[in-house]
């Protein structure tokens, strides 16, 4: 981002923003904090961005790069030779979000009426394929900051065997019953709800409203080789934030002036340009990278010595296929 010099006649964001103060309500709870950022608190082109990008013209930045994930399938032997459940590429990704949110609690905001809130933990939202009834689900993960790779493997294995429109036993909501028209002319109103009032928590608008961050895994066998992807946007404005990271290929690369095989994974992170800039998501991205290549910073494991991993990637498919959601008998 260029930035240009400003002389001492230049009006300042104080100057052109009134100052205001917000006091708490009743209306004002959870999952938000009691009050937004101050108007003052926010970088100039992030202000600019909030008062003029409506949602539908897409304010949003995509950075792609990529990790080498030697470490990363060296760990998951290690682990899963001790661990109850079976813990995949999938858990470790969400693993890594959280800590990297937590590390990085500017991506951890939503917008609503125009104003930029904070929100009180750090949860993720992440699509997954029943396995009973192959359709696809969204699971609801909170506080990912502080879960191990095992209880979010866990997590997700409980939310796999739900039926359809069920999510950890949380009722099917009985609107879902309704006539497909009748479910047409509500759903605006649905999405404005959501987008418009901070409302409390209940049923599985949890789902909907509380949470940030969505972490997409698109690694699983069947799928073609990731190069570009663009996460498309949620009606719902609380997701800001979206992690995808695709499948592991064995790929050439250049280590200490030679050209040797290394398992590598793509990894796109979209963020809204209303909250953050360009060079704030590759700082996420960097983090979230250095989680993924050293995954024992999450949770160390005395049997496991981080060095450059397996460079060929042997005895990794399989894991990498696995559903994100997998009981170990």
């Amino acid at each position: 981002m260029i930035r240009s010099s400003k002389s001492p006649d230049s009006p300042t964001l104080d100057g052109i923003v009134e100052a205001q103060r917000f006091s708490p309500t009743d209306e004002r709870t959870p999952p938000l904090a009691e009050a937004p950022i101050p108007l003052e608190e926010m970088p100039e082109w992030n202000f600019f961005y909030l008062n003029t990008c409506p949602p539908q013209r897409d304010p949003t930045i995509v950075w792609g790069t990529e990790v080498d994930c030697g470490n990363l399938q060296k760990y998951l032997r290690v682990l899963n030779e001790t661990s109850d459940v079976l813990v995949t590429p999938a858990h470790l990704l969400i693993t890594a979000t959280g800590r990297s949110l937590a590390e990085h609690p500017q991506f951890n905001r939503r917008i609503l009426r125009r104003r930029v809130w904070d929100f009180r933990s750090f949860n993720v939202v992440m699509p997954f394929r029943a396995r009973a009834t192959d359709e696809v689900n969204v699971m609801f993960i909170p506080n990912v900051d502080q879960q191990s790779p095992q209880a979010i493997a866990a997590t997700a294995w409980r939310n796999s065997q739900v039926r359809p429109g069920e999510t950890m036993a949380v009722p099917r909501p009985f609107y879902l019953n309704f006539p497909r028209w009748l479910l047409a002319r509500l759903q605006p109103l649905h999405v404005w709800l959501i987008n418009s009032l901070n409302l409390k928590l209940h049923g599985t608008n949890h789902r909907q409203r509380g949470a940030s961050t969505m972490v997409n895994y698109l690694g699983h066998r069947g799928l073609a080789p990731l190069r570009s992807f663009k996460p498309s946007r949620l009606p719902y404005e609380s997701v800001t934030l979206t992690v995808t990271m695709g499948a592991t290929e064995d790929r050439p690369v250049a280590e200490k002036g030679e050209v040797v095989i290394r398992p590598i994974a793509p990894l796109f992170i979209r963020a809204d340009h209303r909250l953050v800039d360009a060079t704030e998501i590759g700082t996420f991205a960097q983090t979230l990278r250095e989680y993924l290549m050293h995954p024992e910073r999450i949770e160390p494991l005395p049997e496991f010595h981080s060095g450059q991993g397996d460079p060929t990637g042997n005895g990794s498919p399989a894991k990498k296929s696995a559903p994100i959601g997998c009981a170990r008998s």
